[in-house]
């Protein structure tokens, strides 16, 4: 049974979901859903998505199986991650993360923490594979890992201005073509920018809640 807070949040989330799979089109604004501001939405796209191509309803039970699927992918990113930090000890980090809260309380409600720690994760799988390898396909496809990151939780979005100096920094150490450094930055802030612009446009701010 789900705390009272737990639940009103979940329901707020699975109606938006829903809208988008009875409408076709995402809410940016609703009195009726309680949606003032524009907000980062890619955890109901990817809800509503999930919904019409398996054609099962959008509910609290059927949509905790996908939060379950999540998490259970964010662990096997966790694990290749940690093998690659700690190929000879990688196992007690993967004990360590199995008992965090994100996966023990939180991988069966539907909040978008679940599917934005799981961009993180990968984001900083790029980086690592990018540190180490100097490999330009990790630079050049972290924006997208990086971009779905702060488009699914507005919080998520402090780490984005971290992840950009680390990324900066490495290329620039590492002595990477100017071009490619900069194409990096200016992708980056393309995917993940466009969507607060507008909402700077529209309301004067972005602040939204999700």
């Amino acid at each position: 049974m789900l705390p009272d807070f737990m639940m009103t949040d979940t329901v707020y989330h699975l109606s938006i979901s829903k809208n988008i799979v009875e409408t076709g089109t995402l809410p940016l604004q609703s009195e009726e859903l309680g949606i003032t501001n524009l907000f980062p939405a890619l955890f109901h796209v990817f809800i509503a998505s999930n919904s019409i191509l398996t054609g099962i309803a959008i509910n609290p039970a059927s949509t905790t199986i996908f939060a379950v699927l999540i998490s259970l992918l964010q662990l096997l990113v966790t694990v290749i991650l940690l093998r690659e930090l700690f190929p000879k000890s990688w196992e007690y980090g993967a004990a360590f993360f199995t008992m965090l809260p994100l996966l023990t309380k939180f991988a069966g409600v539907n909040y978008p923490e679940t599917l934005a720690s799981l961009f993180v994760v990968v984001s900083f799988y790029f980086y690592v594979r990018f540190n180490k390898t100097s490999e330009l396909k990790y630079l050049l496809i972290a924006p997208f890992s990086l971009a779905a990151m702060a488009l699914t939780k507005l919080n998520a979005t402090i780490l984005l201005p971290a992840f950009v100096i680390f990324f900066t920094y490495s290329a620039w150490k590492k002595k990477t073509n100017l071009k490619s450094i900069a194409l990096f930055i200016i992708i980056t802030a393309l995917l993940s920018g466009a969507w607060f612009a507008l909402e700077f446009t529209r309301a004067g701010s972005v602040i939204a809640s999700n």
